[in-house]
């Protein structure tokens, strides 16, 4: 009996040791995943001030996107307005400067404007590939058109 009894205490014991172990790595495992899952916790807060950091980019993004096409059109519009001036001006002295002409060719007029221009004859000369004598010829024509 006593060394049942001893037999006994020996496997209490040695049950008690496993026992110990086992509660020592059951704790560790408790360890360990309690510091996982902080650090889930830890990444999906992240996560979530990623994702708001993220949004507000978009935002500012599309926002930035909104100016630059309100830009784009604020320019069209005056670049649309500068060249209908330009035109008006550009049509104003056209008329006044044929108002000063009595049945003007195309030909003639042709003349005109690149007189007007500021072109030399020799400069009409070669835009219009013709002689000189072509070219004082069709400015004494304009001459004599001219209204008194």
């Amino acid at each position: 009996m006593k060394a049942q009894l001893s037999r006994m205490s020996s496997e209490i014991g040695s049950l008690r040791a496993t026992e110990s172990r086992e509660r020592s790595y059951i704790e560790k495992l408790e360890s360990v995943i309690d510091e996982k899952q902080q650090a889930i916790c830890l990444l999906e807060s992240s996560l979530e001030s990623y994702t708001e950091q993220l949004a507000a980019l978009q935002q500012e993004i599309d926002d930035e996107k909104n100016l630059l096409e309100q830009s784009r059109t604020n320019l069209q519009e005056k670049t649309i307005l500068a060249d209908r001036q330009i035109e008006e001006k550009n049509y104003e002295k056209f008329a006044s400067i044929i108002g000063q002409y009595d049945n003007l060719t195309v030909g003639l007029l042709c003349y005109l404007v690149l007189q007007d221009m500021g072109l030399s004859n020799e400069e009409m000369q070669a835009v219009l590939n013709v002689k000189s004598s072509s070219v004082r010829m069709r400015l004494k024509r304009l001459k004599d058109r001219k209204k008194k």
